[in-house]
């Protein structure tokens, strides 16, 4: 299951149909495009309608523009791509968990956990408490990127596995992610 959010901007009267009447609500014009699902997709292509929460619109400078968040799930094995559109600025959010309540967190990875991909990624940042990597999509039109990470779980406080003390600044685990196939496209497509 992922989560998707997006915003979008359209020359007035070509989008899902945000007016300066409606800013705030959901639009229905949209239904004749879709976010779809272009490679490794186990069911129906099309994920989610365009239509978005009208955030903004304008008939005097001629643009409209809103955002919304969907969820999917794929039911193929992977792997997967995520393109991006070019030009646009990219927010992935990677979500992280721990059974036990411990604090959970992100951080490139380095060295041995990632070999060849390590900082592929130009000019992106990382939310380290929140796992959300942001970067700008304008670096190189269909290029491809790998992405790694390492995610560490820390105590909350002191604790002792075996013969070995743990404190909130040392991690219990480390488990390493790489996402190798990101492309950077002219199209929305997903």
């Amino acid at each position: 299951m992922v989560k998707f959010s997006f915003k979008l901007g359209w020359y007035y009267g070509t989008g899902p149909g945000c007016t300066p009447n409606n800013i705030g609500n959901l639009t229905t014009g949209g239904t004749y495009d879709y976010w779809r699902c272009t490679s490794g997709c186990g069911g129906t292509p099309n994920m989610n309608d365009i239509n978005y929460v009208c955030t903004g619109a304008s008939i005097e400078d001629l643009w409209e523009q809103g955002e919304r968040d969907f969820i999917y799930n794929f039911t193929g094995v992977g792997p997967f791509t995520v393109s991006v559109r070019y030009g646009t600025r990219v927010v992935l959010t990677i979500p992280m968990v721990d059974s036990d309540g411990d604090t959970v967190r992100c951080r490139w990875a380095t060295g041995n956990e990632c070999v060849s991909v390590c900082n592929s990624l130009p000019l992106a940042t990382l939310d380290s408490d929140t796992c959300t990597i942001t970067f700008n999509a304008t670096h190189t039109l269909n290029g491809m990127y790998a992405v790694a990470l390492s995610i560490e779980d820390f105590p909350k406080t002191n604790i002792i596995i075996g013969s070995k003390l743990y404190t909130p600044n040392d991690p219990i685990s480390i488990v390493p992610l790489q996402a190798s196939k990101m492309k950077i496209l002219r199209e929305y497509d997903i």
